[in-house]
């Protein structure tokens, strides 16, 4: 498979003698939730980068569940803070977290946790509800920041990739 540039996006070229092409730039969008990457095909014949035939969007969505807004509101309550860490882009995280009422203080990206040290990562890690495109050990090690002042930390994980953090 072989990707070549295309204004808009990019064109790859399949083993099959297909070419497909995404024609939305990564990241556009993404503070308002779904993105719709065009994709095109056509059979190779002479240039990849004309004659496209536009054949659909995509759209992907994952909204929160209903009760998510009540759980958070319920959780504050009893005085319980909730921050975010995840893997996925910080602007749909950040949209998300303020549908549900998660307070977006400050986002903070897996590359801003790893140029800190453990003792500068603690005043971001208590002051900031939203940690996006983290590795399973940036959670990890966040978790494990925040615990060490005495606070108690709970975590939820979704996938196999938290289990370091559960820990």
């Amino acid at each position: 498979v072989s990707t070549l540039p295309l204004e808009g996006g990019s064109a790859r070229l399949g083993c099959d003698g297909t070419t497909s092409a995404s024609l939305a730039k990564a990241g556009e969008g993404n503070d308002h939730g779904p993105q719709a990457p065009g994709t095109a095909w056509k059979e190779l014949i002479a240039s990849l980068e004309v004659g496209l035939t536009l054949v659909g969007l995509l759209s992907f969505t994952d909204p929160p569940k209903d009760s998510a807004a009540e759980a958070v509101q319920a959780l504050a309550k009893l005085g319980v803070e909730t921050k975010v860490l995840t893997g996925d882009n910080e602007l749909v995280t950040a949209k998300v977290c303020r549908e549900v009422g998660i307070p977006v203080t400050k986002v903070v990206v897996g590359s801003e946790v790893d140029a800190l040290s453990d003792d500068a990562l603690l005043p971001l890690a208590i002051e900031s509800t939203v940690f996006a495109r983290l590795s399973p050990s940036q959670k990890q090690r966040l978790v494990r920041v925040l615990r060490s002042t005495g606070t108690i930390v709970g975590f939820l994980g979704d996938g196999i990739n938290d289990a370091p953090a559960l820990r």
